[in-house]
């Protein structure tokens, strides 16, 4: 009778609480009184998955594929398919809106499926687990009732085990659109349309009457690091009478090697009973040493095996000491991304798990070691992948932009989801640092999130993203700033506490134009983050940095409008690599080459490396030479956080050192070519005056050289024409640009519900040319034409010269004191015939070694178009297969019309194979278009990196064009060309 009483006391209590609390706002200390009613209040039940159950032949089974779908609206839910509501097929798992579907706001939708259960589960308990689903719903089977959950991309458990019926069974979820949840998290607001649905998988799962309901598995290790310790905790559904539990501890190893199975411990014990396991000199877990140990847990009750847990842990220790973070007693540096779940037309569904195990595996093979996992917590498999291939991870719970008022309500709703992602994650190695929400603004109902993390974790760090912004906030353990820019990197070099810099070198998005005219922009953006890197490498606060982004955030949905904030990520929705993801690969490099020329002495080839690796010596990595046609294999013994020499016992013949950098768990890690000789430039032909002849009327100028004609008009001041063996190649006269820097927060054209505008190409010349004067000179390295005139308010002079060997040099100079300095490129140029549309350069690289495919490859020839150019791959919704580099536009293919920074030659050549060379040293930039009435280039002697909104922060660093003028405003540039 005291058991009901006690019982009813508490629900009185729980509802006063509730009733007082509901609309409450709160203090920090009251935060904290609310804490124990918040834990009291609510449970977390993740039940771990047996991957043997006796006498059950497979103790799980998935509800993946298709179910019926129906948008309800605000109907009455009684867990019934009713015959007159319209039902259509849909798969699961799913995002409704990128099926086609539609729900009103604040209105339900319904899911039905029917299943049979296995024959051999008649006698289990059965759980039925959602790895999420967004975000509120309700769960029947078979007309009743089961259970109710709210939480944005949460996984959550319900027990069917009294609602089953033998023979088919009919489940019925109904799901919400829009919720608290879903209010909080803000996962609609972000994703630029309603996120709703069954997300992740759907699975049932078998479980002995008696069974293991909860099993903590935590490995922590000693000060020195020689002895680990298995700290195991557990319950039973039932009484522990007559159980005893066997656990097992086996060597599991590394991914990508052999993989071991040597067991180290093995013991039966008493359930209420179990020791701290003791594992003497235990091999580390690390994200560049992934080492695994796998932990069997076996049920016995009255001595029958009756099911098996299986968990793999790692011993890994995390440290704040002073302003550095350090794991494994070392310091730690963070290479990472901030990422989304999301496929292009998928959305934020995760409809196969083969496809999580790719991106992980590609960010790895990309030298990628964290993640931020922005800005709900990820499937649990993602976690497993993190865990095996070594990537650390900062577990970010599903809050973002928070600001509301702080009701109980709300304070629960964020606990919730928050006890939920640490309970379930905890024993994961890979997970470095908690992350209570995403750019909020610091108030007490974070409080008692903070707490509990401290209570059940204190040997994880919390952070509150971006707590640096909103004031600091010293009540979690590591700092956050998002976007600091160079200047913030300074501000943060030698901060009081760790800090990591969550979102950091935002990619080209938001200025929508500037991306249509040149996608080289994405390619420039390799700079400021070598910079960023380089900064972080010496700075001891810094602990690391999360790109944003990871992958494009662009939803492509069968029969709904496109939608998403933006291509802003390092890949696309379908995992295809951009530009950027090379710059993260070499710019995360943890074997770096420093020598800009190889050297030679007493038979041996020596290159300066640093290993930037966090515990690991540069002997583990393979370093593969190659000299012509002879190679071999060597390593450095190179200290983490030292420079070195790397000796080649091998006398190099050629003129290029190639380097390969190979990680002994089967990727390629970087690629370097060494010279023998270094140039910062290259020298430039000299013009020579040869046979060069000029015939002058009053009204022109005919220059002939060699077999080309330059025609010049002396009443207008233009070269209106170019001929080779007589045929017109250049017309309507020189070009001059000053292309200003376009919106900074611009339409986003992918988006049609967000349009501002429209965006479109810019690259017009400068106009309103007045003709002032010329003069002709014959000098001896040919004939030199003088302009003087301006473009509107702007005065320039113009210099042309004309040698015999085929040669045409401008000179300029182009005041810029009326256009102001928010100018991307300046440079002059001309329009070719269409016929000539190929395009070949050779260029100096940020890397000296780029893929076959990269638009900023250092040599490489270029098509105005490819047949998959035009290819309608998002109408068609086929997956393209092809590169970036082959992507376009009206304008050309992204291959064509990107800058090529730091020309040393480039040539068109017409579909007759005629050529026109630009010669130039290394420090000019050639950006080419196609426009209705030919092909247009541009030669640069100053381009910059853009305008976007986000990037600036982080680029500013390079807009440096008033160091390129004069005081009055001069800029000086010039032009060389070989026909």
């Amino acid at each position: 009778m005291m058991r009901y009483v006690s019982i009813l006391l508490f629900l009185v209590v729980s509802v006063c609480a509730n009733a007082y609390h509901k609309d409450s706002l709160f203090t920090s200390e009251q935060a904290k009184d609310v804490y124990v009613d918040l834990k009291r209040d609510i449970s977390v039940r993740h039940t771990p998955v047996p991957v043997w159950v006796k006498d059950v032949k497979q103790p799980v089974v998935s509800l993946c594929g298709e179910w019926l779908f129906a948008s309800l609206g605000k109907e009455q839910r009684d867990g019934i398919q009713h015959p007159g509501k319209e039902w259509s097929p849909t798969s699961v798992p799913s995002e409704w809106y990128m099926e086609s579907f539609k729900v009103e706001p604040g209105g339900w939708a319904g899911y039905y499926k029917e299943f049979e259960l296995p024959s051999d589960w008649s006698t289990q308990e059965v759980l039925i687990r959602f790895g999420a689903v967004e975000s509120e719903c309700e769960l029947y089977l078979n007309g009743r009732l089961v259970g109710t959950h709210q939480g944005s991309m949460t996984q959550f458990e319900m027990n069917l085990t009294s609602f089953l019926v033998p023979g088919v069974n009919k489940l019925m979820l109904y799901v919400r659109s829009e919720s608290l949840a879903s209010d909080i998290s803000k996962i609609s607001h972000y994703a630029k349309h309603q996120v709703g649905g069954i997300l992740r998988n759907v699975e049932l799962i078998a479980l002995p009457q008696k069974h293991i309901n909860n099993l903590y598995c935590r490995a922590s290790l000693s000060e020195n690091l020689d002895e680990g310790y298995v700290n195991i905790q557990t319950s039973l559904s039932k009484s522990m009478k007559n159980t005893r539990i066997q656990v097992t501890i086996k060597e599991r190893g590394i991914e990508g090697l052999s993989l071991s199975s040597k067991e180290v411990f093995n013991q039966v014990f008493p359930i209420k009973d179990m020791d701290t396991i003791l594992i003497k000199n235990p091999v580390l877990w690390h994200a560049e040493t992934p080492f695994l140990y796998t932990v069997e847990v076996s049920l016995l009750d009255k001595g029958v095996k009756t099911e098996v847990l299986k968990k793999n842990i790692g011993f890994r220790k995390i440290e704040k000491r002073g302003n550095v973070l350090y794991v494994n007693n070392a310091p730690v540096k963070l290479r990472g991304v901030a990422r989304h779940d999301i496929r292009a037309y998928d959305g934020r569904a995760l409809k196969d798990t083969a496809l999580l195990h790719d991106d992980i595996k590609q960010l790895r093979d990309a030298n990628c070691n964290f993640i931020r996992t922005s800005h709900y917590t990820p499937d649990s498999y993602m976690l497993d992948l993190c865990d095996r291939y070594g990537i650390f991870v900062e577990d970010e719970a599903p809050v973002c932009w928070e600001s509301a008022p702080d009701t109980y309500d709300r304070m629960r709703q964020i606990f919730y989801s928050f006890t939920s992602m640490l309970l379930r994650d905890r024993e994961h190695p890979c997970i470095l640092i908690w992350s209570l929400g995403n750019e909020s603004v610091w108030s007490p109902k974070f409080y008692p999130c903070l707490l509990f993390a401290k209570e059940e974790t204190p040997q994880i760090p919390v952070k509150f993203s971006h707590s640096e912004t909103h004031g600091i906030i010293k009540a979690t353990d590591i700092g956050t700033k998002h976007y600091p820019g160079w200047k913030g990197l300074m501000a943060f070099e030698n901060y009081f506490r760790p800090i990591t810099f969550g979102e950091a070198l935002h990619l080209n998005c938001y200025n929508t134009s500037e991306n249509i005219t040149d996608p080289g922009l994405r390619d420039m953006w390799g700079d400021y983050l070598k910079y960023f890197v380089d900064f972080m490498q010496e700075s001891p606060s810094i602990a690391g940095l999360g790109i944003w982004g990871c992958n494009d955030e662009m939803f492509y949905p069968e029969g709904n409008q496109p939608c998403g904030y933006g291509p802003w990520g390092v890949v696309d929705g379908f995992r295809r690599e951009k530009p950027e993801f090379w710059h993260m690969k070499m710019g995360y490099a943890p074997l770096v080459v420093l020598s800009k020329n190889f050297s030679i002495s007493g038979g041996n080839t020596f290159v300066a490396l640093e290993n930037r690796y966090n515990i690991q010596n540069a002997n583990q990595v393979d370093i593969v030479w190659k000299d012509g046609n002879q190679e071999g294999i060597v390593s450095a013994d190179i200290a983490p956080g030292d420079q070195g020499t790397l000796c080649i016992p091998h006398i190099m013949r050629g003129d290029t050192l190639e380097l390969i950098m190979k990680d002994r768990r089967g990727f390629e890690i970087s690629r370097w070519n060494v010279p023998r000789y270094y140039r910062a430039y290259y020298l430039m032909p000299e013009l020579r005056k040869g046979n060069v002849k000029v015939m002058s009327t009053d009204s022109t100028y005919v220059i002939c050289s060699k077999d080309i004609q330059y025609v010049f008009n002396r009443n207008s001041g233009v070269l209106s024409s170019i001929r080779k063996r007589g045929e017109e190649i250049i017309s309507g006269g020189l070009n001059m640009y000053a292309i200003p820097h376009l919106k900074e927060n611009e339409v986003i054209d992918y988006i049609p519900q967000e349009s501002t505008g429209e965006a479109h190409f810019a690259s017009a010349p400068l106009s309103d040319w007045t003709f002032l004067s010329e003069t002709l000179q014959d000098k001896e390295d040919g004939i030199v034409i003088i302009v003087r005139g301006k473009y509107g308010d702007n005065p320039v002079e113009l210099e042309y010269h004309f040698d015999g060997m085929n040669r045409m040099r401008v000179n300029y100079v182009l005041n810029l004191a009326k256009l102001g300095n928010k100018i991307r490129q300046i440079g002059v140029g001309f329009t070719l015939p269409k016929s000539y549309n190929t395009l070949w350069w050779k260029r100096k690289g940020l890397w000296s070694v780029y893929p076959e495919n990269h638009i900023g490859r250092t040599e490489g020839t270029a098509k105005t178009f490819y047949p998959e150019t035009q290819s309608n791959y998002l109408l068609d919704r086929t997956i393209p297969k092809h590169g970036f580099n082959k992507d376009g536009n009206e304008y050309g293919s992204n291959d064509f019309r990107s800058t090529k920074q730091h020309l040393i030659k480039g040539r068109f050549i017409s579909e007759a194979g005629d050529t026109l060379t630009i010669e130039s040293n290394g420090k000019q930039h050639l950006r080419a278009w196609v426009l209705p009435e030919g092909i247009t280039f541009l030669v640069a002697n100053y381009s910059d990196s853009g305008n976007e909104f986000y990037l600036n922060y982080d680029a500013n660093r390079t807009k440096y064009l008033d160091a390129y003028l004069a005081e009055d405003g001069d800029f000086a540039g010039w032009l060389q060309i070989k026909f």
